[in-house]
């Protein structure tokens, strides 16, 4: 079995897939840039209520596999974590997977408020909501 970048869990005793999270550090990176969303939660463990697709400059997230996701802005939240990252420069390796795995454990963590975006965004569609309290798991912390 394929191994998803980050699954955000219900905690014990329900432990649901409420998440998968697809990085995919790519310049200009669209929705037809990431896997078939059924596709990849079956191959990675199975169905979640949300799919994510990610890179250091936007995101995307599908409440159903065949519906248009929702996009939202990810610069402000490399901001946040990096800085003084200069402008253009590309993060590397694990860097943006990391980076996003602890963004999303600080949201499952309810640490953050939705008076900014991305997290406006992730609240209107019911993301934060459902992730408050659960594990976020990653292989890039793992």
């Amino acid at each position: 079995m394929v191994s998803a970048d980050i699954v955000i869990m219900r905690p014990a005793p329900w432990r649901e897939r409420i998440a998968v999270v697809e990085v995919k550090n790519r310049l200009g990176l669209l929705p037809e840039d990431g896997t078939d969303p059924t596709a990849y939660m079956r191959l990675t463990g199975g169905q979640a209520r949300y799919f994510m697709l990610v890179s250091q400059e936007v995101g995307y997230v599908w409440t159903q596999p065949q519906a248009a996701p929702y996009r939202f802005d990810m610069t402000a939240v490399i901001r946040r974590f990096i800085p003084d990252l200069a402008p253009g420069r590309r993060l590397f390796g694990m860097s943006v997977e990391s980076l996003v795995a602890h963004w999303l454990g600080i949201l499952a963590a309810g640490l953050r408020s939705d008076e900014e975006e991305p997290e406006r965004t992730l609240a209107s569609i019911g993301f934060l909501d459902a992730i408050r309290g659960a594990e976020v798991l990653s292989k890039a912390i793992a």
